[in-house]
């Protein structure tokens, strides 16, 4: 699991497997960052080794570079918290870019199955968590790749892997790999995939599930962070009003928090919010 958990360590694996990637430094000292300066185009990415650790100090997912004073700031402030981070190429493209596909590797060492789904957009745009995402149909590329990072690994338990469209050579790049539960898991589950339940019966039962299709073009909304970015940040993105609009109009999509049948947390995240908004 380390291997995934220390983003140098899944970078690694990708270079040795010939898995398409952005370009990426593993600096250590001022010296090797001030080397890397001078061959990193602005703007680049310092992306944390250790998320969660990074998270719990600086309250950010990563830092954006686009000068040479910000990075020799934000190379000071990694450095002086004992933050390692990687210096990475920005594959240049909307959030639209990004695809992603789960699976569970069982005890067997077999995958359950993949689900595939198209990142719409992100809180905050360009290099942020999933706000808006739609699931799609199996991708033979990303299936590819996708197995050749597992095989290469011999990881077994639950995965996401993360790949970008590179429109500048028409490739899809290796981004991530997590091996915790997604915000967005409910977009499985809702398309006929139950993760939870398939990983329950594959340990405690020792019960094997496997899925071979799902619901595709379907919408998952985490609403708030939606409207949010959508209102106040608009011109980070572009997104026309018919884009913006899109899911909401679909008849295919469910939503993060929100729901009918048990609408207790959609309330009680709205007063959080109200209070939140109050109290600025």
């Amino acid at each position: 699991m380390s291997i995934f958990t220390n983003k140098d360590k899944a970078w690694k694996l990708a270079l040795e497997n010939d898995i398409p990637h952005p370009a990426n430094y593993n600096p250590v000292t001022k010296e090797d960052f001030n080397d890397i300066s001078a061959k990193i185009k602005l703007p680049c990415l310092f992306k944390p080794v250790k998320g969660h650790e990074f998270r719990t100090v600086f309250n950010v997912k990563n830092f954006v570079i686009n000068t040479p004073e910000e990075y020799q700031r934000y190379m000071n402030l990694c450095i002086d918290n004992d933050q390692q981070v990687m210096v990475q190429e920005i594959i240049p493209g909307p959030d639209t870019l990004l695809y992603k596909c789960m699976t569970y590797i069982n005890s067997s060492g077999e995958p359950a199955g993949y689900f595939f789904y198209n990142k719409l957009r992100q809180n905050p745009p360009g290099f942020g968590v999933i706000r808006v995402c739609k699931s799609a149909k199996y991708n033979n590329e990303i299936a590819d790749l996708f197995n050749r990072i597992l095989k290469a690994s011999g990881y077994k338990g639950f995965i996401t892997v993360e790949f970008k469209h590179d429109m500048r050579d028409n490739t899809l790049k290796f981004i991530e790999a997590n091996v915790r539960m997604p915000r967005n898991n409910w977009l499985p589950y809702s398309c006929g995939v139950n993760f939870l339940w398939i990983i329950f019966s594959d340990l405690a039962n020792n019960s094997t599930i496997c899925f071979k299709s799902y619901d595709d073009n379907k919408y998952w909304i985490e609403l708030y962070s939606d409207l949010l970015n959508s209102i106040f940040r608009h011109s980070k993105e572009n997104f026309s009003l018919k884009e913006y609009l899109a899911p909401y109009l679909s008849g295919n999509k469910t939503f993060a928090v929100f729901n009918f049948k048990d609408p207790l947390p959609f309330i009680y995240q709205t007063f959080k919010l109200f209070r939140f908004v109050k109290s600025i």
